[in-house]
């Protein structure tokens, strides 16, 4: 199990990219949680290398009407999600 935490700046706030994010997460088995930060979107993301790198190709692509600006990309020590859910949602 391998461990990520991905930050995404863009156009990424009222475009259901967070709702995007989990359905994807969902699709592939991956558990985490994805939440607003001040200049972007972090995300949390727990689940099988080749998995996550899916992960990671999607998010980059966005939703239809997000635009990803830049995503950076860390590993980041073992942590245990039994799901993945949207944080501070409204």
């Amino acid at each position: 199990m391998h461990n990520i935490r991905i930050f995404i700046e863009g156009k990424v706030y009222k475009t259901g990219y967070r709702f995007f994010v989990k359905q994807i997460a969902d699709q592939l088995y991956i558990n985490g949680k994805v939440q607003y930060l001040d200049d972007g979107i972090m995300i949390e993301a727990s689940g099988e290398q080749a998995k996550l790198d899916e992960f990671i190709r999607l998010c980059r692509i966005g939703n239809f009407d997000s635009k990803i600006k830049s995503i950076k990309v860390n590993n980041v020590l073992s942590k245990t999600f039994k799901s993945f859910e949207i944080e501070n949602a409204n």
